[in-house]
């Protein structure tokens, strides 16, 4: 069984995401959860199908699952998330050391 393994900023957003659609729609946002969960378990077992993103970690992938952009890095054992953000967010700015 391929493990997940968040981040506590990952953790976080997945937080903020629940918190932000639960304002309007409590339904909604278990269902989004739900799919995200479902989607870090499939790339926990596949961990080689985001886009490969050196330029922002080493070994950094990106998998858009819209509007959310799950970042991770692969393990041997399953996926270590770093993020999970809106895709329009500043990539770049996300991985600086000077923010």
């Amino acid at each position: 069984m391929a493990i997940v393994r968040l981040s506590h900023l990952a953790d976080g957003d997945l937080d903020s995401i629940r918190d932000f659609i639960c304002k309007n729609d409590r339904a909604a946002a278990n269902s989004v959860l739900e799919e995200l969960f479902n989607t870090l378990e499939l790339l926990a077992a596949n961990s080689g199908i985001g886009q490969r993103r050196d330029d922002l970690q080493p070994g950094l992938r990106l998998f858009s699952l819209r509007p959310y952009v799950i970042m991770y890095l692969a393990a041997e054992d399953g996926i270590h998330v770093v993020r999970i953000v809106l895709g329009a967010r500043d990539f770049p700015a996300l991985f600086s050391h000077d923010s």
